[in-house]
């Protein structure tokens, strides 16, 4: 009988996965067992506040960034606007916020 106890493959289920998928991929294989990813869940509406809690309380960036974006009904508008330029990529920004 074959499990995961006994088999691990570095390949993704996807068969043709993105290069950066791969990529992320192999990252988390090399480092299980030698260190821990923290995430943070955020809102859409809130953007990146719990996150930058998370960074005042515990002084480290989560390096797992969530949010919901399947719940929305139609027409609701609680999105937040898009981010002004000169914030766009700044360390600590969610990803897909540089839109």
């Amino acid at each position: 009988m074959l499990t995961s106890a006994n088999y691990c493959s570095n390949d993704p289920v996807t068969p043709n996965a993105s290069p950066e998928a791969r990529a992320l991929l192999e990252l988390i294989y090399n480092i299980s067992g030698k260190y821990m990813l923290t995430g943070q869940h955020n809102y859409p509406n809130t953007r990146d506040r719990n996150s930058k809690f998370a960074v005042k309380y515990i002084g480290e960036t989560p390096v797992v960034w969530s949010t919901d974006m399947g719940f929305a009904e139609d027409g609701d508008m609680r999105m937040p606007p898009p981010m002004p330029p000169d914030e766009k990529m700044k360390p600590g920004n969610p990803p897909g916020s540089e839109k």
